[in-house]
């Protein structure tokens, strides 16, 4: 008998002819059901990238749909209440452009369910927030602290970074195997890790091996708490992190607008600031204006003293993005049923509105 069995005589082999046929493309390989899902989901719907979870929520996608609506359905997943969902918000994956509540997304667009209302200052008292919140707060920052979203941590603050993660990870899962790069590297900064030699790699190692000895084993403390070091330490080191500022022009000259819930609104000119509360704030407009070659942007902050304050931002969301931030923190520290500008009210207020209702609709 031949060893090579295809070798023998007047026998023809259909594998090696189909073979031969899928590499000319004469037969394509079926595709499953779950394929044939996911090929007409991306026809029509918006992806969204929920952090924690390794899968995309899928939104239908319509003329009516807006910004707000997918918020919700995001919220919904992780069980978030309608009201906590006002603190979240979605942006553009690529160009991390924020969307305002009532803007449509693109069809076929990818964007990010994140937490952008930090209503919230003092990073000790976090658990203010409902525990779904919380999880979903650190599940960002976790991410964003891995993909190295969040710069100048000194190598202490790296470390016990990962400490607390490891620990919030071993008290939901199995103990972390420390031996292995695959999973150890899951705790660790990508880019910064890439850059360590291999003894480098072994000392941090050892590092974290001889942090976790301090923590018992039988500590009473939960995951839940894990969570809440994680976050205070990093918003202690970083407090930047619950400011969002933006680039803009003030008259001819460049200026830096940061907005957070305990400063409101700072305008950094010239290496001068000037600080006034949103409580200041009565209305905004935003409108197209030529400046110089190009189209900018201005908004317009008008404030209850009668002087308004003119900012030109170069695009219409990054506009847009400003004023729904403004209009966010106002709503949710001082007046929920006032908007600050018309074209952008959310689509929920608008109901509220036109319903002479005297309370958020869940």
């Amino acid at each position: 008998m031949p060893k090579n069995i295809k070798e023998q005589p007047g026998r023809q082999w259909p594998l090696g002819g189909c073979c031969r046929r899928l590499k000319m493309g004469i037969y394509a390989p079926c595709k499953t059901q779950q394929e044939h899902e996911m090929t007409s989901n991306n026809q029509n719907t918006v992806k969204v990238q929920l952090y924690g979870q390794k899968e995309i929520l899928y939104v239908p996608w319509n003329e009516n749909l807006t910004a707000e609506t997918v918020c919700k359905k995001a919220a919904a997943k992780f069980t978030i209440q309608c009201l906590s969902s006002t603190l979240f918000s979605i942006c553009y994956k690529d160009s991390r452009m924020w969307l305002s509540p009532k803007e449509c997304p693109e069809n076929g667009s990818e964007v990010v369910f994140r937490f952008r209302f930090h209503v919230v200052t003092d990073a000790h008292s976090l658990n203010s927030y409902e525990e779904q919140v919380l999880n979903y707060l650190y599940e960002q920052f976790h991410d964003d602290f891995i993909h190295g979203r969040i710069e100048d941590l000194s190598i202490e603050d790296r470390l016990g970074l990962i400490v607390i993660s490891i620990l919030q990870y071993n008290k939901c899962n199995e103990h972390v195997n420390l031996t292995s790069d695959t999973h150890f590297r899951s705790f660790v900064p990508k880019q910064w890790f890439r850059g360590l030699n291999m003894i480098d790699k072994h000392r941090l190692k050892l590092k974290v091996r001889g942090n976790l000895r301090r923590f018992t084993e039988d500590s009473g403390d939960g995951s839940t708490c894990y969570r809440l070091m994680f976050l205070a330490s990093l918003i202690d080191n970083k407090p930047m992190l619950i400011v969002e500022q933006y680039k803009a022009m003030r008259g001819d000259t460049a200026c830096t607008v940061r907005i957070s819930a305990n400063k409101g609104i700072e305008i950094e000119q010239n290496k001068a600031s000037v600080t006034w509360r949103l409580m200041d704030l009565t209305d905004i407009n935003i409108y197209r204006h030529r400046g110089g070659d190009q189209l900018d942007w201005t908004v317009q902050l008008n404030r209850r003293n009668g002087f308004p304050e003119f900012l030109q931002l170069k695009t219409k969301q990054e506009a847009e993005g400003l004023v729904s931030l403004l209009d966010g923190y106002y709503r949710l520290l001082i007046d929920y049923y006032h908007f600050l500008c018309k074209e952008l009210a959310p689509p929920s207020l608008d109901l509220i509105t036109k319903n002479r209702c005297h309370g958020p609709i869940p």
